[in-house]
């Protein structure tokens, strides 16, 4: 049985206004959860709510190291 293909994901800065950015692309969803749950990837700034995100690159493989 062959294993199935890793998925790669793009870590994304979501704010309460609405606008977000990609902050990292093409990381292991191992590496996306470790970074969203470190407590200093959500705050406040100038009034405005925001956290980081990940998201599915559907189509994207890992990079080869």
């Amino acid at each position: 049985m062959t294993e199935p293909e890793p998925r790669i994901y793009k870590i994304v800065r979501f704010r309460e206004s609405g606008n977000s950015r990609v902050i990292r692309k093409n990381v292991t969803l191992t590496e996306a959860q470790r970074h969203c749950s470190d407590p200093k990837t959500r705050g406040v700034r100038a009034g405005v709510r925001w956290f980081d995100g990940y998201e599915y690159m559907p189509g994207c493989r890992p990079a080869n190291d």
